[in-house]
């Protein structure tokens, strides 16, 4: 059911339309009476005709016919001469010639922007709609209630199994929420026949029989002999490098060993160190804990503090006086000398 502002609003855009629609069917009869009026005032002014004839004298008048005719154009009058003057201008249209269409006049020149007219008056205040109903909660429950099933209703349910069978048949069924079921063909396959296992053992043995029998093949030649213990030789580069070689005539096989064994060395300077590497920097001590570039103790060093550098130590004590020195060069006399620095 509609809302009574919905009501209104309905009835106003209906009263539009009719509106509407009304001076759409009035337009053509106004513009037909102005082309009447227009010809009506187009028409030359008669002009005065003949004089007639004298009438023959009237005889007297029944004055009881008189006081009737009277008494009807008072009652019937009116009526009478509205209707008469009416059919005399329809019949007076109607003899006129059709107008013809005129050729198109020339196009006039545009006329001056005229004044603004006058404000309209104010119109009627409307009639006071009814008073509106209040909602309660339980309404708007109803119509959320009504709105949501309907847009739940609107989602198509989703197709679940929810179980199966069997049949006698040996056929495998699912059953779906829908209510509808599916026939996933046969399941269940007939009995076997038991098996004959003097046939299975005649068969096999045919099988094996008419397979090829396996020939010796032909010796494969010598390997080369292995090297053994008798020909290793170890080299240890001094540092931390040990590598073992196996040396037997031309042949040449060597394993390289490297133990990250710590070793020192010096100051650190701007060069490629080897893990386990040791250098000193800043008064401390620190370890390379991968092959690295990077300077030790910077940002993402790959280095590692071992011994963090001393404070300073204490100021020890006061040593012996040591030998006197020797003599000085004499002195300049200074008194015999003028301003300029000459001797005098």
């Amino acid at each position: 059911m509609l809302a009574l502002s919905e009501k209104q609003m309905l009835i106003q855009a209906l009263g539009l339309v009719v509106v509407d629609e009304v001076k759409l069917a009035v337009a053509p009869i106004k513009e037909r009476i102005a082309q009447f009026e227009k010809m009506l005032g187009d028409l030359p002014l008669g002009r005065d005709g003949a004089d007639g004839k004298d009438g023959v004298d009237g005889k007297d008048a029944d004055l009881d016919a008189v006081a009737e005719l009277i008494r009807f154009a008072k009652a019937e009058g009116e009526t009478f001469v509205r209707e008469y003057v009416q059919g005399a201008l329809q019949g007076a249209l109607r003899a006129l010639p059709k107008a013809e269409r005129g050729e198109k006049g020339d196009k006039g020149d545009k006329g001056d922007k005229g004044d603004p007219g006058e404000n309209g008056k104010d119109g009627r205040d409307g009639v006071d709609g009814a008073d509106g109903r209040s909602v309660s909660l339980d309404d708007l429950h109803a119509h959320v209630a009504d709105v949501i099933a309907k847009a739940l209703g609107d989602i198509p349910r989703p197709r679940n199994c929810t179980g199966g069978y069997i049949d006698r048949a040996g056929h495998l069924f699912l059953a779906f929420s829908d209510g509808s079921s599916s026939d996933l063909g046969e399941v269940v396959g007939k009995d076997g026949k038991d098996c004959d296992l003097d046939v299975a053992r005649s068969q096999v043995a045919a099988f094996l029989s008419a397979l090829d029998k396996p020939r010796d093949g032909r010796d494969g030649k010598d390997g080369a002999d292995g090297l053994g213990f008798d020909d290793l030789q170890l080299e240890f580069d001094g540092d931390r490098l040990i590598t073992f070689k196996f040396i037997k005539g031309d042949s040449v096989k060597q394993f390289h060993i490297s133990f990250a064994i710590p070793l020192y060395r010096g100051i650190w300077a701007q060069n490629e160190y080897e893990l386990s590497d040791v250098v000193t920097r800043d008064g401390a001590l620190w370890i390379a804990m991968r092959d690295t570039k990077t300077i030790p103790g910077s940002a993402d060093s790959d280095w590692k503090l071992c011994t963090k550098r001393g404070r300073d130590g204490k100021p020890g004590e006061r040593g012996p006086s040591g030998p006197s020195g020797k003599d000085g060069r004499d002195g300049r006399d200074l008194t015999q000398l003028g301003p300029d620095g000459s001797k005098w």
